[in-house]
């Protein structure tokens, strides 16, 4: 049962990754390619709207990250205390991507990003959003260590890992990069459910 748990997160980071190339290329066409911002309305929806569908790779993500977890093996104190830490930075980074884009209406600029005000729609949300990929890089590194440790991840990836965190931080425009290290997320848990058997 706890194997097919694992299946199943590790076929969704794989569609996470995919969906995340997918938001990418919208972004590039409705957002261009600069930090300045052109307004393009792409397949009837704007870039705020791709944006909003960041949580949903988030998302998996953070179940790929448990399931990570769940197979180190007597984890120490920095295993446990990295990832209290990575798992509430995934979610305040869930929490600050929906602030950050789901107010503005579906296809519309009539209220752009840059003249929102208040905290939710704003600057200061996808601010916060950044502080907080920042602080979930951060934990990502003894995260990472302990799973080496406990031989549930190479060096490498815990390396990617890291890499994939910090690649999080500019959602307007997004950044590829995060893409193949969540599809090689799905691919290392899928991995290690054919390895159990």
């Amino acid at each position: 049962m706890v194997n097919d748990w694992k299946k199943s997160i590790g076929l969704l980071n794989i569609l996470g990754g995919i969906l995340w190339l997918g938001l990418y290329f919208h972004q590039q066409k409705s957002h261009g390619t600069t930090q300045l911002n052109e307004m393009n309305v792409v397949w009837g929806s704007t870039w705020m709207d791709s944006g909003k569908l960041y949580v949903i790779p988030f998302l998996f993500v953070f179940g790929g990250l448990i399931a990570l977890y769940q197979q180190r093996q007597n984890p120490g104190k920095l295993g446990q205390i990295s990832s209290k830490l990575v798992y509430g930075a995934m979610s305040f980074l869930i929490l600050m991507t929906i602030f950050e884009f789901w107010s503005f209406k579906w296809g519309s600029y009539n209220i752009r990003y840059e003249d929102a005000t208040s905290f939710i729609g704003s600057n200061n949300s996808g601010a916060a959003q950044t502080i907080t990929s920042l602080l979930l890089t951060v934990f990502l590194i003894p995260f990472g260590i302990d799973l080496v440790k406990g031989k549930v991840i190479p060096p490498w990836f815990a390396v990617l890992l890291v890499l994939g965190g910090l690649t999080t931080v500019f959602l307007s425009p997004s950044l590829w990069f995060p893409a193949p290290i969540w599809m090689i997320l799905g691919f290392l848990l899928w991995q290690k459910k054919n390895n159990t058997n």
